[in-house]
């Protein structure tokens, strides 16, 4: 009886030690901050907190800064990414950028994402203001605005819309392994991975899912769609949809069903509709595009592609 406890106890021993070398191992090597996984989680820890509004779950906490995926990130004062911001804009005109990790940009430098550059483009009168949180959809990012910056009073708001949107975003939640332990993130991870399906005709099979106007998360959207367009048409906002591409596959490219839809939501309610693809015709390695060979996430090329595709067709420009 006496050795089975010992063995039982020097199992459970062994499994400690072994795992206290790999969660080593591992703090080590992601030092390089090239996985993505682990960059996504320490995101989750250094810049966001829970939300006071359980339907946002997560938001960015206020006047923080973090070097992720070998870029500096920061937050101002409102939460958004950038330098601290007046509640009344000194510019003659102020737009706010809606949306996810797209939006934030994440893997890019501050001044390389979308709505920096196109604030750069668009001259010393217009204050372009970067709302983007990772793991938003669009009916998060309209209740982020609703529920924290309707103070900022825009003169415009864009919806930076990415074809994933109409999925379900469940609050961040983590058990406290997950939490502390990038041993267990990257165990999760790879079981998730070993699960999930991820080839083309799968993913294309996902997100035509999504579109399914009878789907949950696909109404939600479009509820929040009409409120954001009412608030817009009541306070005189000029409002806007951009839609970013899937960039994973551009030569063959499987997601027009998404656009479509996206398009006839956003003209049946008179939102400028804004669909950069074609911009991004004859690139035929998409690789060249992306924050990291293992991130998918738009890099400095391509929010430069879809900067000149707007400023060149006047998009944001008024009478």
């Amino acid at each position: 009886m006496k050795n089975i406890f010992f063995n039982m106890v020097m199992v459970v021993v062994a499994v400690c030690i072994a795992g206290l070398l790999g969660e080593g191992l591992l703090v080590l090597k992601n030092r390089d901050m090239q996985n993505y996984d682990i960059e996504m989680w320490r995101y989750a820890k250094l810049l966001k907190t829970r939300s006071a509004n359980p339907k946002l779950g997560h938001e960015h906490a206020p006047n923080r800064q973090a070097t992720l995926q070998s870029v500096q990130i920061r937050t101002n004062n409102w939460g958004l990414r950038g330098p601290n911001i007046q509640t009344e804009s000194p510019k003659k005109r102020r737009i706010l950028f809606l949306g996810s990790s797209v939006t934030l940009g994440w893997g890019v430098p501050e001044d390389q994402t979308l709505p920096a550059m196109i604030g750069a483009e668009l001259g010393d009168d217009v204050e372009v203001l970067n709302a983007g949180i990772g793991n938003y959809n669009m009916v998060k990012y309209i209740e982020l605005f609703f529920s924290k910056l309707t103070p900022l009073k825009p003169t415009d708001i864009v919806l930076d819309f990415f074809i994933a949107d109409p999925g379900v975003r469940k609050s961040e939640q983590s058990n406290w392994l997950l939490a502390h332990s990038q041993l267990a993130v990257v165990v999760w991870h790879i079981y998730n991975g070993l699960v999930s399906k991820d080839s083309s005709e799968d993913m294309v099979s996902y997100y035509k899912s999504l579109y399914d106007p009878n789907s949950s998360g696909y109404r939600d959207m479009v509820k929040a769609l009409d409120r954001i367009k009412a608030y817009a048409d009541a306070n005189g906002i000029r409002l806007y949809l951009i839609i970013t591409p899937e960039i994973y596959y551009l030569g063959n490219y499987l997601y027009g069903f998404a656009h479509e839809a996206i398009s006839k939501e956003a003209q049946s309610r008179g939102i400028k509709y804004i669909d950069p693809l074609p911009a991004f015709e004859g690139i035929h390695d998409p690789k060249t595009l992306w924050a990291m060979p293992t991130d998918h996430h738009p890099n400095a090329k391509a929010n430069r592609i879809i900067t000149d595709y707007c400023i060149n067709n006047n998009f944001f420009k008024i009478q």
